[in-house]
């Protein structure tokens, strides 16, 4: 039923006396209410809020509050006279899973400026120094191996007054898909396979007064194809060889340059703007097989089975200038070099410098034991 809220009493030491919570409830219909509440001060801060819950059945509820609140404290002509402007909003959404089977939408939003819970100390949530919000939508096909996320997501603390942004994240995978289904063709081309992810992603980390100044310097985006090739097969009918291929490609649009400066004696780094495509991939095969062993006696029979198994792997070195990820750059006044990365702090990382390969030899070992039944 609507009506009017009725306030509660108090007084405040640095705000003066004051009436919380006074407003006016709107019971609107059986599936949304709002409700208007103020805090007012005898010394000039106020706080001003709306409050509104819905929710319908078998597909959708949540709830939304918004304050915005003005605190002054102490007088003009005194050296700690401050006025401060706060907001915090938190909202939640979540939908019944019988909605929509294979889309999913949710939303935990809980943004404050850092202000907010210091000149509200009568909030429920004034000892809360981290906030945090995630939006996101999920997908997937039926019939298919495709799925699809999109992900908001926010953190900040109060203390330090950083905040992180993520705006937005986007994963889209599928399962393994081979390229042909006809089992009558060769073993390594029936068992041929990928799988494919992509994930892209744009971050902002800064003090919250900073967050929206020289955004396009501090922003950083990329964009991270995976693409795991596989296939397996016999060879001289009892050896298992399963070779593989996981190719990695990261789309970055900054690179850094840097050069030294011989009249100040330093490394300058320039950062230019552009579409650029770093690669990294590694090989690998795998070789297997069985050997058995049987010796039978009377009354009891042994069976031994040996596994041998023989891994090989590779990695190129992109440390070479030829791949145009790193370079070399003079470090000091002698001629000395350092190798860098022209992709350093970028989002999904760089390459490792080196070659690398690998090597390793398994035996697995199983005896069993099976006794013969007695004759009746």
């Amino acid at each position: 039923t609507s009506g009017i809220l009725l306030p509660s009493y108090g007084n405040s030491v640095a705000l003066g006396y004051n009436l919380k919570d006074l407003g006016y409830y709107f019971g609107i219909n059986d599936y949304i209410d709002l409700k208007l509440t103020s805090d007012v001060f005898t010394r000039g801060s106020f706080r001003f809020g709306v409050n509104s819950n819905y929710k319908k059945r078998y597909k959708y509820q949540g709830g939304i509050n918004i304050n915005f609140s003005k605190t002054k404290i102490g007088e003009e002509y005194r050296s700690d006279y401050s006025i401060n402007n706060d907001f915090s909003i938190k909202w939640n959404h979540q939908e019944d899973p019988k909605l929509r089977p294979n889309s999913r939408f949710s939303a935990t939003v809980n943004i404050a400026s850092s202000s907010y819970s210091k000149n509200n100390l009568y909030s429920s949530d004034y000892l809360q120094n981290s906030l945090s919000s995630n939006i996101s939508w999920n997908k997937k096909w039926e019939e298919k191996p495709y799925n699809f996320s999109l992900n908001m997501r926010h953190s900040q603390n109060t203390l330090t007054k950083q905040v992180d942004l993520t705006i937005p994240e986007v994963t889209f995978t599928t399962g393994r898909l081979k390229f042909t289904q006809d089992s009558n063709k060769p073993a390594f081309l029936t068992n041929l396979g990928f799988s494919y992810s992509l994930n892209s992603k744009t971050q902002l980390r800064r003090p919250d007064s900073l967050l929206f100044n020289n955004m396009n310097e501090n922003i950083k985006s990329g964009i991270k194809h995976t693409i795991p090739l596989s296939t397996s097969f016999s060879f001289l009918k009892h050896i298992n060889l399963s070779p593989s291929i996981n190719y990695i490609e990261r789309w970055y649009f900054k690179k850094n340059i840097q050069e030294w400066n011989n009249n100040s004696n330093e490394i300058e780094v320039d950062t230019t703007s552009g579409f650029y495509q770093v690669r990294d991939f590694n090989i690998s095969i795998n070789a297997s097989t069985k050997l058995y062993g049987l010796l039978d006696f009377k009354k009891t029979t042994f069976r031994h089975v040996i596994t041998p198994s023989l891994s090989i792997s590779y990695h190129p070195d992109f440390s070479n200038e030829k791949w145009n990820i790193y370079s070399t750059v003079q470090s000091d006044t002698i001629g000395n070099e350092n190798t860098y990365s022209h992709f350093n702090g970028s989002i999904y990382g760089v390459p490792q410098i080196g070659k690398y390969g690998n090597i390793s030899f398994s035996l697995r070992n199983n005896l069993e034991m099976k006794l013969k039944e007695k004759d009746n």
